[in-house]
């Protein structure tokens, strides 16, 4: 999926979201209702989540819309988020 405008904005604020991180790479069960009522609110936020999520658990490959650098730059950012 070609990410534009709002829509990449918005994955990208998701992905810099210390909570979503967690909730995604440590499935942090205390945050699932959060995140499954944010999904719910409207169509967007479902596509903005399952985008981010899919970019989370797909980094070591190739994501279309984001740089290598982009892409160095979220896993660092993971790797702090989570005290790796």
């Amino acid at each position: 999926m070609e990410m534009t405008g709002m829509f990449r904005q918005q994955v990208v604020s998701l992905l810099q979201n210390t909570d979503f991180i967690r909730y995604i790479l440590e499935t942090d069960e205390s945050q699932k209702s959060y995140w499954t009522a944010w999904t719910e609110r409207c169509p967007q936020s479902k596509a903005v989540y399952q985008n981010a999520r899919y970019i989370l658990l797909h980094l070591d490959s190739p994501v279309q819309g984001f740089t290598e650098e982009e892409l160095e730059e979220l896993r660092e950012r993971i790797r702090v988020s989570l005290k790796v």
